[in-house]
């Protein structure tokens, strides 16, 4: 949550800044920005001034079991309740691994949706009028995340398979309703264009293979991943006489999506449930083979349980705010020189009455401004004196738990430097003054 719907009721100049360009920036603050999930940031804004983080926490936590049930729903009726159940079980920590209350939500549940009215008028289990509905929610996906292009992959997969009517009206209007977004053509270019000014790499956008070189990520994701990924592969080439072209398309797509890019784990484990399900026949070999994924599937499941026990809750974790609440207490002032990791915190925090050097939306910056300056000035001392003599920086807050060696590097020299002095410390973050 943010104070975008604070800026959406404003006047339609401070409306236009918000929607399209770097509003929350003080360095580049005038760079073209195109905002794909402005209205995710007004849903986020409302539930939280109306209950809090644990309102945002629930409201998560509903959607992730409707998208969840969904899936479900659809491998129970296919494979049975046994075969649903497992795969389930197996898919979880894969689901899990991106469990931040994020816009990306919205893609999971309307992809469920998607799916779900396809897949019935498909099998005529509901009217073909059910794909008219489909364009409206369009409508609004476009609005709340860039992952909206699913909703035309997902329907135009039922299209190529029946070549209905009713489904070539829909998915041309569903192409149209993409344009209904406040950049317009722009807006509904966003999945295509929005890595074209990326530049800074961040883990959620990084390979399997490229993540564990480094040692890093999440070990019980990824080996979750893997299992599922044996699995749903061999599947579909042992029942490749009864192959549903949609469902398998589905899972192909996601799961090679997902190897090239950890954030997309949540698709490839939803579409793996149902795709997988279908071709189990419940022969002896093949309820050997449930029991045996099955128990693989809880161990699995009961091992994220034990790795994030000290997290369950919800709303905030303890603590959480005590940085920013440290720095509004002790009325300390900005320009502020932050990193990457706590933009989004600090925009949280302390807007209007201070804006960041640098946030969480690389595509916010110019690749120029997030290599040349912002890294730059973490790995060159003189860079940083020279920002430092522009801006004038009062204040250094940083998240510690930043591993890029630049970041580290910066933060060693600057608790050395006798012009800084720490402040404040906990386990995540560090705000420095200048003395």
């Amino acid at each position: 949550a943010d104070s975008k719907s604070e800026i959406i009721e404003e006047t339609p100049e401070q409306r236009n800044t918000l929607l399209h360009t770097n509003f929350y920036s003080y360095t580049e603050n005038d760079f073209p920005f195109t905002n794909h999930h402005w209205l995710s940031g007004v849903v986020f804004y409302v539930v939280e001034k109306a209950s809090g983080f644990t309102g945002l926490s629930i409201m998560y936590i509903l959607l992730s079991l409707t998208t969840l049930w969904i899936f479900f729903k659809i491998a129970w009726e296919k494979g049975g309740l046994a075969s649903a159940v497992v795969l389930t079980l197996l898919a979880i920590p894969v689901i899990a691994s991106r469990a931040e209350v994020r816009p990306e939500i919205f893609t999971y549940f309307f992809c469920a949706v998607f799916f779900y009215i396809c897949e019935r008028v498909s099998s005529k289990q509901i009217s073909i009028k059910w794909l008219y509905v489909l364009p409206i929610l369009e409508l609004i996906w476009v609005n709340l995340h860039s992952g909206f292009i699913f909703g035309i992959f997902i329907t135009g997969m039922y299209f190529l398979k029946l070549s209905f009517k009713h489904f070539s009206i829909s998915l041309l209007l569903i192409v149209l309703a993409t344009f209904i977004n406040p950049s317009g053509f722009q807006g509904a270019l966003v999945p295509f264009t929005i890595f074209n000014n990326y530049g800074y790499k961040i883990v959620e956008n990084q390979s399997i293979q490229f993540l564990e070189n480094l040692g890093v990520g999440n070990k019980v994701a990824f080996l979750g991943f893997k299992i599922l990924l044996i699995i749903t592969s061999v599947s579909l080439l042992a029942s490749y006489r009864k192959i549903n072209i949609p469902q398998t398309t589905f899972a192909i797509v996601f799961a090679v999506m997902s190897y090239m890019a950890i954030r997309n784990f949540p698709l490839f484990g939803y579409f793996a449930i149902p795709a997988v399900a279908i071709y189990f026949n419940k022969s002896i070999l093949e309820k050997t083979v449930l029991v045996i994924l099955g128990l693989i599937g809880l161990f699995f499941t009961i091992s994220i349980i034990n790795l994030h026990k000290n997290d369950f809750g919800l709303g905030l974790r303890l603590g959480v705010n005590n940085a920013a609440e440290f720095f509004k207490s002790h009325l300390l002032k900005g320009p502020v020189f932050n990193n990457y990791d706590i933009g989004g915190y600090l925009i949280y925090h302390l807007y209007p009455q201070e804006k960041v050097f640098y946030d969480n939306r690389p595509e916010a910056y110019s690749s120029d401004f997030s290599q040349g300056t912002y890294v730059a000035s973490l790995e060159n001392p003189e860079l940083f004196k020279k920002l430092d003599d522009k801006y004038h920086f009062n204040s250094i807050f940083f998240y510690h738990r930043d591993y890029t060696p630049w970041a580290q590097k910066f933060l060693i020299e600057k608790t050395k430097d006798p012009e800084w002095i720490t402040a404040f410390a906990d386990e995540e973050n560090i705000i420095l003054i200048r003395r």
